[in-house]
């Protein structure tokens, strides 16, 4: 019976190893089919790396909506951020300050563009483009 157990437990072991270490060798493909579903447009991300001091994410696009001229809203070669994993690991535990502190943003060659269907710029792009993501609740500390 010990022996069936120790069997068990090291084949869960092994089956969770493999399931993380899939998605972390897919999480650019996770990443982008999250934003592309939030965005309801498409959506890519290249790489996503991960240091021990933050990560950088790679080749990031969001193209326009149907009816643009422009291909891209944006395109971005990266965006490198420095912080503390220790930090984000304890917030998404519940531990101590829901705060997540970046250090450092960098971001390099970025290129927007910005298109006006009306002349007072009430109706872009960019309005198409977030008039898909859920409204978020008010903050209620800044009382």
């Amino acid at each position: 019976m010990k022996k069936w157990c120790s069997f068990f437990v090291l084949f869960v072991l092994i089956m969770v190893t493999c399931f993380v270490g899939y998605i972390y060798l897919q999480r650019a493909q996770f990443v982008s089919n999250a934003l592309t579903k939030a965005l309801d447009t498409p959506a890519s991300i290249q790489a996503i790396d991960c240091t021990s001091d933050g990560l950088t994410i790679h080749g990031i696009v969001i193209q326009n909506p149907p009816g643009c001229d422009a291909k891209n809203a944006l395109s971005i070669q990266s965006i490198e951020m420095k912080m503390s994993w220790s930090g984000i690991i304890k917030a998404a535990l519940g531990i101590g300050s829901q705060k997540l502190m970046v250090d450092e943003l960098r971001i390099v060659q970025p290129n927007m563009s910005i298109e006006l269907f009306s002349i007072a710029g009430q109706d872009t792009n960019w309005s198409r483009i977030l008039s898909k993501l859920p409204k978020g609740k008010p903050d209620q500390s800044k009382k």
